[in-house]
């Protein structure tokens, strides 16, 4: 099988991101005003938060159900620490009120057939490279899952713990990483090589009470990641931004 992916990258991304995804061929086909597929239940729309207000509540609610309404393969994660938003997250790498406590080492959602492997990066864990990769690993191989998505309180970069950054370029098995750190992330879509060269998302939804990323991911027939399309720090403009960057 062909390993090269074929992405679309919507949104704006960082000319070094694109430099560090050369082995990624984007394509853009018929596809649709709204999602930037074409209709078909082949992908799978993930939707994360960070910080959300109870004030924005209602808005995300909303914006999440617009989504919902045109993909039925919609997962909502929560990566930051705030446990108090009322929404119906999949998975929250803290306990909150609508979704159960995370304190197992990975969860498992199921979507129109196609299976996401949940795992955590929290600060603190003295291995957490390891144990990552062991969990995405078993998740892949032996749980069958189609997407491994990792939620990350680690922050985007520092100087002497491991970050976002260094997981992803160590990474197997990984293919996004949700960065949910408040005053550490990178505040555009980055796409890093691990150490089979293929590509890891990191995506950022921080920065303000309201902030809900997008992250766009379809599968071919044999299951394995063909398109992506990305929308980041989503707002009350959030398909203002027409913007199709391709990596050659």
């Amino acid at each position: 099988m062909n390993s090269r992916r074929n992405f679309i990258l919507k949104g704006s991304i960082a000319t070094t991101a694109l430099l560090a995804a050369r082995p990624l061929k984007a394509i853009a086909n018929a596809a649709s005003s709204l999602s930037g597929f074409s209709s078909n239940n082949n992908q799978v729309v993930f939707l994360h938060t960070a910080e959300l207000n109870e004030g924005s509540t209602n808005r995300a609610m909303r914006f999440i159900e617009m989504i919902k309404d045109n993909s039925p393969n919609t997962i909502l994660l929560n990566a930051g620490n705030k446990r108090s938003a009322s929404l119906p997250f999949d998975v929250s790498i803290q306990p909150c009120e609508t979704s159960p406590a995370y304190n197992i080492e990975y969860s498992i959602v199921e979507k129109e057939g196609i299976r996401t492997g949940v795992i955590k990066a929290l600060p603190g864990d003295t291995d957490v490279i390891n144990n990552t990769n062991r969990l995405a690993t078993f998740l892949k191989k032996e749980k069958d899952c189609q997407v491994v998505v990792c939620l990350s309180q680690l922050g985007y970069k520092n100087n002497s713990t491991p970050d976002d950054e260094s997981l992803a370029a160590s990474s197997l098995h990984i293919d996004l990483i949700v960065s949910g750190h408040m005053t550490n992330f990178y505040p555009r879509p980055v796409v890093l090589a691990n150490k089979q060269k293929q590509e890891v998302i990191i995506h950022a939804s921080a920065g303000t009470a309201h902030a809900c990323g997008k992250v766009e991911i379809g599968l071919d027939k044999y299951g394995v990641k063909s398109k992506v399309v990305l929308a980041n720090k989503l707002d009350s403009g959030i398909f203002e931004n027409k913007k199709v960057v391709k990596a050659s």
